[in-house]
Formats: structure tokens, sequence, C-alpha cells
């Protein structure tokens, strides 16, 4: 008797989402972000989805395939933080919103096993999401492996992946200031002297050029100062800053984001911890 299988397909709900000239986007030998029309996904999942928000004549949508059982909603969730932080990775422009996820179980003949929304990911579908024509989206496997084995190693990653994925949703600029300022926080581990860490860390990870680190860590500090303002209640005029300087935070989050990734392959979190420390001290080799 065979064995059934499960996949799942994910649409990506962007209302013009543009990612023509990039599918199909391999992720692993299972998984990868391809292009699927309502009326197809309607047919695969046996509802209608046609009129869904977001939905459109060409939607983009994430597939995991062959999974030996049935999913559960931490596993399916952990897949698509993985796909999604790729995505936006590589995103030149907003983030990659998703909803829900379809699981179809295939033995003998395909048939929809059950439907799960996906929270904390299903934000700015009105938004446009775009990969630029000169992205080069043939990292994106290593990136999505790289995630998940980091995300093994220390957990609290998927909060920093998360908050980096919602900093790009966001509509309100005190939102976005937040959630990209914890996801920078998470970067190192520390107790006092967080403002000044949070700086210094994340400028000397971003850069090897001295003036550079000098400009970043200017930035990293008044984006700090910013989002300690906002969570104590204080109103700050932010919307003309942060226009300014949010591709150069975000350009920023991604180098630092796939530096500690990347590092967490082969080595552990209190590896890292200690090569921060000798990155502030100019020790040679450090990360």
């Amino acid at each position: 008797m065979s064995t059934p299988v499960y996949d799942i397909v994910i649409p990506i709900v962007n209302s013009k989402a543009k990612l023509s000239s990039k599918v199909p986007i391999s992720l692993s030998k299972d998984d990868s972000i391809f292009q699927i029309r309502p009326d197809d996904l309607a047919t695969i999942t046996s509802q209608p989805v046609s009129g869904a928000s977001g939905l459109n004549g060409a939607t983009i949508a994430i597939l995991f395939r062959s999974m030996a059982s049935l999913p559960t909603t931490e596993q399916l969730y952990s897949k698509a933080l993985a796909a999604v932080f790729t995505l936006n990775i590589l995103s030149s422009a907003n983030s990659a919103a998703i909803e829900r996820a379809f699981v179809i179980k295939q033995h003998r003949k395909r048939s929809l096993s059950l439907t799960l929304g996906i929270g904390g990911l299903n934000q700015s579908a009105s938004q446009v999401f775009s990969i630029d024509k000169s992205t080069d989206v043939s990292q994106a496997g290593a990136i999505f492996n790289a995630y998940q084995i980091a995300a093994a190693k220390e957990p609290s990653l998927a909060i920093t992946a998360n908050r980096f994925v919602t900093s790009m949703a966001k509509d309100e600029y005190s939102d976005r200031i937040i959630d990209i300022a914890i996801c920078l926080e998470s970067i190192f581990s520390a107790t006092n002297e967080v403002s000044f860490k949070f700086s210094l860390y994340n400028s000397l990870l971003y850069s090897d050029h001295a003036i550079t680190r000098r400009d970043v860590f200017k930035l990293l500090s008044q984006l700090y100062s910013y989002r300690s303002k906002i969570v104590h209640g204080e109103h700050v005029p932010i919307e003309a800053w942060l226009s300014t300087n949010w591709p150069t935070v975000l350009k920023v989050a991604k180098v630092v984001l796939l530096k500690k990734i990347d590092f967490l392959q082969t080595k552990s979190k209190s590896e890292w911890d200690s090569s921060l420390k000798d990155l502030a001290l100019g020790i040679n080799g450090a990360t």
C-alpha cells in the first residue's frame, strides 16, 4: 500500500506581487516559489479562491512538497517563516504577505486535508511586494536552509526573523521602528548599555570601513533613541526621518542577519557572543 505524502501551498496575497521574471525560485529539492492561477488553486483545494483578497491572474505561491506526515501548525509556521524571511531578504519593496496554507494529501488522488491560517505573517496584502530584476535569486536556497539550521540552534531567531518580516509590512512608522529595533537588538546579548551596544555591534558587523561604521553608528543611535521614546509613550515626528533612512536601516539589518545566520551554521550562540566582543576589541578573525 502506498504511503500518503503531503504538499503545502501558501499563496502570497500581495495584490501586485512582482516576481514574474524570477519564478520559479528554488528553496530546496522539494520547496519552491512558483506561479499559480486562482482557478488552479481552487481546483487543488476545492475552495472558491478566485475572489479572495490579494489573489490575481498569476498569483505567487510558496510550495512545500512531499512531506511524509501531516504537518503540525508549529511546523507549518516555521517553514512559512523561513520562506518569507528568505523572500524579504531578497525583496526590493515591502513584505511578502501570506494569510493561509492549504495542505494537500497525495494518495492515489489529491485531496485537501486542511486549511490553516498563518498568524503573525498575514499583514499588508494591499502593498506591492517585489524582487528587483537585478537581484540574484540563486542564493535563495542557501538562505532558506541556513536560516533553518541557525534557528534550530537558536530558537529565539524565529522572533528575530518575524520582527524583520513584520517591520517591512507595517504601515505605521512607529511600528516599523519598534519591530526593526527588536530585530537588531536580538543580534547580541546584553543586559546593560544596550543602546550603545545596539549601535556598536550592528555597525561593526555591517562594514569593515571606519567611516561607514561611524555613519551607521550614528544612524542606529538615532533609531534606538526613537524606539525608546515611542515605547515610553512620547510623540516623536519620525515620518521624514524614517522615509529618508529606512532603506539604509533595512540594508544594515539584512547584512547583520545574514552574518549571524552564516556564523551559526558551524558555531554556537555562545561563540557568536564571544566573537562580537572580539570584533569590538579589534581582534583579528572575529566573525
